[in-house]
């Protein structure tokens, strides 16, 4: 089974949704894939560089509809 590691600075954004965006490619194709997400700083770190909401209100939604 394929596995994939996605890592962006809070993992609240970016690499969750590029999980999402395989997993539902995975799904479509009728494979498996394994994949996760991991943050490449602490919360605290993080939240020095986010401008604005933590995640778009239509990112959300699809990251929470996979």
């Amino acid at each position: 089974m394929p596995s994939i590691l996605f890592v962006c600075l809070g993992n609240i954004c970016r690499s969750p949704l590029a999980e999402a965006v395989l997993r539902g490619e995975a799904r479509r194709r009728g494979e498996i894939w394994s994949s996760t997400s991991q943050a490449w700083a602490t919360a605290v770190e993080a939240n020095r560089w986010l401008i604005g909401p933590w995640r778009p209100a239509p990112m959300h939604q699809y990251v929470s509809d996979r």
